[in-house]
């Protein structure tokens, strides 16, 4: 029978959530705040290695990217954080730890990688687009219309995911060609506002998908990442191994926290 073309309204919209989800939301907070006291602790446990130790966590710290990767909603996010977290591991490793590598464009690709994921991010935020599709096939089902689980490896083929690649991709080709401190800083502050302004618009109007029974759970989960995003470019600014062990740690924690926020507009 061939496939029908139904308004996407007619179509369920609701996010299975993972069985284990729960488990994971616990084990995430539990890590992070056992991690951040020992962190934090690593001066008065190694008086006489703090230095040594500080560049362990350096890259180990990166293991928090598991977090937000396996949460991340589609590939393409999925990609951004791996992306990032490997080239952010391979510039540390050459820089800091001074061991060779081939290459030397690491800090401008750990840059540049970024950026890209606070981009992707903060426009995953923004209202769907929730054209006409067809609702039958398996390539209707795979990679069309919108997710259906959360934290889903799939490529969804929609409007909203074209705008976050090109996007994303205009900003990526400009930043290889010249990047530098203020323009990393003026396009994460530009974005991050119109994440802002996203939220609290999909908050506040009643139309929008944030219904009465996650509303509460979608303001706790962005402001736990937005406090998560303050805390890390605090450490970010900061000099020291530690503190940018923490910076690694808290944006990680940042994004696991925005994606967990992203599935309540769909739920």
């Amino acid at each position: 029978m061939p496939s029908q073309v139904l308004p996407i309204n007619n179509i369920r919209k609701t996010l299975e959530e993972d069985d284990d989800q729960g488990d994971m939301d616990i084990i995430f907070i539990l890590s992070t705040i056992i991690y951040t006291v020992y962190i934090c602790s690593i001066g008065w446990l190694y008086p006489n290695a703090k230095d040594e130790v500080g560049k362990f966590h350096l890259i180990m710290s990166h293991v928090w990217g598991f977090f937000p990767i396996m949460q991340a909603q589609g590939i393409w996010l999925k990609s951004l954080l791996c992306m990032t977290s490997y080239f952010s591991v391979a510039w540390h490793w050459t820089y800091d730890l001074e061991l060779p590598l081939p290459g030397s464009s690491y800090q401008k690709l750990d840059a540049l990688f970024s950026v890209l994921t606070i981009i992707s991010y903060c426009l995953s935020w923004i209202p769907k687009i929730r054209p006409t599709i067809p609702t039958g096939g398996w390539w209707n089902r795979n990679f069309r219309g919108n997710p259906r689980q959360t934290g889903e490896w799939r490529l969804r083929l929609t409007i909203n995911l074209l705008i976050n690649v090109s996007i994303c991709t205009i900003f990526g080709v400009i930043m290889f060609f010249h990047i530098d401190e203020f323009m990393i800083m003026c396009l994460c502050w530009v974005f991050i506002s119109i994440a802002v302004i996203s939220a609290l618009y999909q908050g506040i109007v009643g139309k929008m998908k944030v219904g009465k029974n996650y509303r509460y759970k979608f303001v706790f989960a962005a402001t736990l990442g937005i406090l998560f995003g303050v805390v890390s470019f605090i450490h970010k600014v900061k000099e020291g191994n530690i503190n940018h062990t923490i910076w690694h740690v808290y944006v990680m924690s940042c994004a696991y926290c925005f994606s967990r926020a992203s599935e309540y507009l769909e739920l």
